[in-house]
């Protein structure tokens, strides 16, 4: 009998243990905003809070996923890690918009923990140390890479994505010079991107400045979006009066971290932004930005909910 009761409270021990550790894995699991039209198909967006820099995941129900940009360090694995299904270790697309340090660093170490199916970037050179040992992971790896331009659209579930950003490889003419007095440069060469889900649409602007901004209102037969990833994390040089009114976002949301030594968002973008109605999220106050939507409709939430924080 002894033993018996020594058997059962060593199996109750590791039942607690083991449901210890579940209960807190799932606790640590990404909570998604609630749709009232659950029954149709649904498309989880991500702009995760990762200090100044960009990462943003999207994935679709049947887990399709697209990761845009991987931030300033290898803080973006604990972000996928809450996102994604622990099962699931496949991302079918990751884009790189840019080669700066606050887009890229945080990519090599997704691909040493994630296959990736395809690489969407463009062919810019850059010296950046990060932007070659991704390179590198890449070629390792030997995973296909697709070079952006405006000639290519495609589908992942889904999800439709257009390149409306740049027009034609960079590999010919080079970037353009940097030039602080405008934003542009390197910065210009981002990877501009509108997904489609049904009829809701999101843009995601890279860094580009009101140049390149000015470009896609000539070159562009919509801009249209419900959810706009603000330029350059709110730079003044980025997110034109004239932009807004023809993308007419619903949302913006920017990536920044806070008290950056940029000064990021300006009070000017903030203006700008807020004179054309669009409510503003950002994660330096709000923490993970997180989406919920349908073909139809959608709903958008951070820390404090589905109204923005107040400044912390």
């Amino acid at each position: 009998m002894a033993q018996n009761k020594k058997k059962w409270i060593w199996i109750g021990s590791i039942v607690l243990v083991l449901f210890c550790s579940v209960a807190g894995i799932l606790s640590q699991r990404m909570r998604w905003p609630s749709l009232p039209d659950a029954n149709e198909p649904i498309l989880h967006v991500a702009f995760f809070a990762v200090g100044q820099g960009d990462a943003t995941l999207l994935r679709d129900q049947e887990g399709n996923d697209i990761l845009i940009d991987g931030g300033p360090t290898d803080a973006i694995l604990s972000k996928l890690g809450k996102a994604m299904s622990p099962m699931d270790r496949t991302i079918e697309l990751v884009v790189l918009t840019h080669p700066h340090s606050d887009h890229v660093n945080g990519l090599a170490a997704v691909l040493a923990r994630y296959h990736v199916n395809r690489i969407l970037m463009t062919d810019v050179t850059a010296g950046d140390g990060a932007y070659a040992i991704f390179q590198k992971s890449i070629a390792e790896q030997q995973i296909p890479v697709t070079v952006a331009s405006t000639t290519f659209s495609f589908d992942v579930g889904r999800m439709h994505v257009d390149v409306l950003w740049p027009q034609e490889s960079w590999e010919q003419h080079g970037p353009p010079k940097d030039n602080l007095a405008t934003g542009g440069g390197l910065n210009d060469t981002s990877v501009v991107l509108r997904v489609s889900y049904g009829e809701k649409h999101l843009l995601f602007m890279g860094d580009v400045s009101s140049a390149v901004e000015e470009a896609l209102l000539h070159t562009s037969s919509t801009l249209e979006a419900d959810i706009l990833k603000v330029g350059h994390h709110g730079s003044r040089y980025s997110t034109s009066r004239a932009f807004l009114a023809a993308v007419r976002p619903t949302y913006g949301v920017m990536e920044v971290g806070a008290k950056n030594r940029y000064g990021h968002p300006t009070l000017q973008t903030l203006f700008r932004l807020h004179d054309a109605g669009v409510q503003t999220f950002r994660t330096d106050w709000d923490g993970d930005i997180r989406v919920s939507l349908t073909p139809k409709s959608l709903v958008i939430e951070g820390d404090c909910g589905h109204d923005p924080c107040r400044k912390r």
